[in-house]
């Protein structure tokens, strides 16, 4: 039996873990592959809450898949930071140097350069501080291309049309862009509507 009771919000380190591994088993689904399916649920699993695969084997499935849901609610990030707007990981072709779990390791050579931390501190960070701390650092990244942007001749450019000199702004990803709320539409009060007949500029056209 899988006793998941007690099971807290994994640390950063697992926390990535756990979502290198749920990314793989949406790649099994998508490629029908049961066996790895299985495989990578026990995985998960196991990485969870520390139990070998092997003791596992013989449980029954239903129970197997109840602690897996049971076990990816409770780390669920409630956070809505604008960078987790967009997937954190797309499914692309191999690159030649991806390797299973490089999230964590990624996100341990950005914290210990950034602030001199160990591996074992940046491990046992809350999730939603890392997730906090690695928005800021992309911010960084973000304004140190900007500025190297600005000092570079592509910064300004050449408008054909007007004949004149542009700025070309550095790009901004799109979670870093002003969130334009549409305009909610406001009824007039009938008090104080206008008294008369109402002419647009429509009616004026036309009857010109």
């Amino acid at each position: 039996m899988i006793t998941i009771s007690d099971l807290e919000p994994a640390k950063l380190r697992k926390w990535l873990e756990l979502e290198d591994i749920k990314f793989r088993i949406q790649s099994a689904v998508e490629d029908k592959d049961r066996d790895r399916l299985v495989n990578l649920i026990f995985l998960y699993l196991s990485t969870a809450i520390g139990i070998e695969t092997n003791t596992m084997l013989d449980l029954p499935y239903k129970e197997v898949l109840d602690a897996f849901n049971e076990i990816a609610k409770i780390n669920v990030i409630t956070m809505d930071l604008p960078f987790m707007r967009i997937p954190v990981r797309e499914k692309i072709e191999d690159t030649g140097y991806e390797y299973d779990y490089r999230s964590w390791w990624s996100w341990a050579n950005i914290f210990s350069k950034q602030y001199g931390w160990s591996l074992e501190y940046i491990a046992d960070l809350n999730v939603n501080d890392g997730l906090c701390l690695y928005q800021e650092y992309l911010i960084d990244k973000y304004h140190d291309r900007d500025w190297q942007w600005m000092l570079s001749e592509r910064y300004v450019g050449w408008d054909e049309i007007r004949n004149t000199s542009k700025i070309n702004p550095y790009p901004k990803p799109e979670w870093m862009k002003a969130q334009v709320k549409p305009v909610k539409p406001v009824q007039i009060p009938i008090e104080m509507m206008p008294v008369g007949v109402i002419v647009s500029w429509k009616d004026f056209a036309q009857s010109e």
